[in-house]
């Protein structure tokens, strides 16, 4: 089964000229401003049309329910468009107050689609180490955990959102280490490009004098041909 990683570096390039509009002298607000208007305001409605399909998609437990996030959390720019298929999970870890990332998860392939999060003078922080304890996301029914699913399958358990990229506490470190934030990958492919782009983004996202706030977006697939078939006693179902 072989995965196909893509990052989006979309908004981190919106970001960067942002940031050298103002240095040239430009309004920082009005230039956010007019960016909402037209790029990002496509990622907005795409995330708002979503909403509601994917809360009709869910189970009566309110802690998976999409309609309880406030605007404060549905309303971030880093957001994509939300699948509008039925088994999709959106799910937003906090830590306090604060968002820490947000991820549309698939039931059927037990996989997120994507994951979002911001690099900020406070979460870019680096106070902690790494907790490397795996467990199950607590805001996903325990059915849809993938504890077992890739065990001595010869994939590596690859971070979406990076351990080294929420090290500015240990909750939301932790947070890093659920099931919903991984995605099987050649340990190759895990330790090569993979770490490089982390690198990269995680250097923009500590570089105070570059950003304010930086704006990440990545997401994996499995197509539909390259899921392997389960086996029951032996035999492929």
């Amino acid at each position: 089964m072989k995965i196909k990683n893509i990052i989006i570096l979309g908004c981190v390039a919106l970001g960067i000229w942002g940031y050298r509009n103002y240095k040239n002298g430009g309004d920082p607000i009005g230039t956010v401003e007019e960016l909402v208007q037209g790029e990002v305001s496509g990622f907005k409605s795409g995330f708002k049309e979503g909403l509601s399909a994917v809360s009709n998609a869910q189970n009566d437990d309110a802690s998976l329910s999409t309609v309880d996030y406030p605007a404060s959390v549905t309303d971030r720019l880093e957001l994509p468009k939300l699948s509008r298929e039925k088994g999709q999970y959106f799910v937003t870890h906090m830590v306090g107050e604060s968002v820490n990332y947000s991820l549309e998860y698939d039931a059927d392939k037990h996989h997120c689609r994507w994951v979002a999060f911001t690099f900020d003078e406070d979460n870019s922080r680096d106070v902690v180490g790494r907790m490397d304890t795996w467990m199950w996301d607590p805001k996903l029914p325990q059915s849809l955990s993938t504890e077992a699913d890739f065990k001595g399958s010869g994939y590596s358990r690859g971070h979406m959102v990076a351990s080294e990229d929420r090290v500015s506490s240990k909750e939301a470190n932790k947070q890093t280490f659920y099931y919903s934030n991984v995605s099987p990958q050649l340990q190759s492919h895990n330790a090569g490009i993979w770490k490089h782009l982390e690198e990269k983004v995680r250097a923009w996202g500590r570089n105070n004098n570059m950003r304010k706030v930086l704006y990440v977006a990545k997401g994996g697939t499995i197509a539909e041909g390259q899921i392997e078939p389960k086996r029951l006693r032996g035999k492929i179902v």
